[in-house]
């Protein structure tokens, strides 16, 4: 007689980073939304590739902007112009201070011929939302039985990194009582990447990543430039997976794994910062389950921010 074996595993991991680290650059003037919405249901092969990479910063990319005066040689007037300097590194000053935040995110379904129903819905916002919304958001529920043992391989991953250099506190950055006494933010350089892969020939699964990266900008607001980052808001990452049976009688059938791969690298609160580290946190973690699979649910949740949680 054949012996199955069910395998069940449920494990979160829940990171806090606050009262440090990650401070988030405003949005641009001009915002973009988007939605995608994917619904199927078939007997045949499927899949699907998406790509997401998006770079923002409070001063400019890939680059630094200093404001010069000059002599104008046409009417010998004095005039302010915007001189660009290399870059890194970011931009710093006793008035201001930059920081850059990249997202990441990335599918890659390919099933097999069988029987096939995926579901999906993505968007991605580039205002600055209250801190319980998501800038990047990405939903999926894939059924899949496999025809003559045929299996769907599906991998799927978020990241958000950024960096920052010391800033001055001030009521331009901050209105919030909550805030730490600090003399300075601190610089920071921090990033969090995870996700998931699954191999099955038969498999229940439903997945959610969603990012944080943006907030208001802080005082002046789009009159002053650059703009001061405000720090009453999160970084954010969530990703969740869950792995169930098909049906009463039959388990989810294959390979499922997930990993987090996490580190964070801050300066002292005395500008123009401390030369060298204060704290450095790294975590890793993988967890992998081959065979018949009863429940794998596996979560993440990342927060890091100066103050108001």
């Amino acid at each position: 007689m054949k012996r199955s074996i069910i395998l069940m595993i449920i494990a979160s991991m829940l990171l806090f980073t606050s009262a440090a680290a990650t401070i988030l650059p405003p949005p641009d003037i001009e915002t973009q939304g988007i939605v995608l919405t994917t619904d199927v249901s078939a007997l045949g092969v499927f899949s699907n590739d998406a790509d997401l990479t998006w770079r923002h910063s409070s001063e400019v990319l890939d680059a630094n902007l200093k404001l010069n005066v000059v002599t104008d040689p046409e009417t010998g007037e004095l005039i302010k112009i915007w001189e660009v300097e290399p870059e890194p590194p970011l931009s710093y000053d006793a008035a201001s201070f930059e920081v850059q935040m990249s997202t990441v995110y990335a599918e890659d379904t390919s099933a097999q011929y069988g029987q096939i129903a995926y579901s999906k819905n993505s968007k991605v916002d580039t205002k600055a939302l209250p801190t319980s919304m998501y800038n990047v958001e990405n939903d999926r529920i894939i059924s899949y039985t496999g025809v003559n043992s045929n299996r769907i391989l599906s991998e799927e991953n978020v990241m958000l990194s950024g960096a920052g250099t010391p800033g001055v506190p001030s009521e331009l950055s901050t209105t919030c009582l909550l805030c730490p006494t600090t003399g300075c933010y601190p610089g920071f350089c921090s990033f969090v990447d995870t996700g998931s892969k699954i191999d099955m020939s038969v498999v229940s699964v439903s997945t959610s990543a969603e990012v944080r990266n943006l907030n208001q900008a802080g005082g002046g607001g789009i009159e002053r430039w650059p703009p001061v980052p405000s720090v009453e808001g999160l970084a954010r990452v969530n990703y969740n997976i869950r792995v169930a049976e098909v049906s009463s009688t039959q388990p989810s059938v294959g390979y499922v794994s997930t990993y987090l791969n996490s580190e964070t690298q801050e300066g002292g609160s005395a500008c123009v910062g401390i030369p060298g580290m204060i704290q450095n946190i790294h975590l890793k973690e993988r967890k992998s389950v081959d065979g018949y699979i009863s429940l794998f649910s596996n979560s993440v949740e990342y927060e890091s921010g100066i103050c108001c949680r």
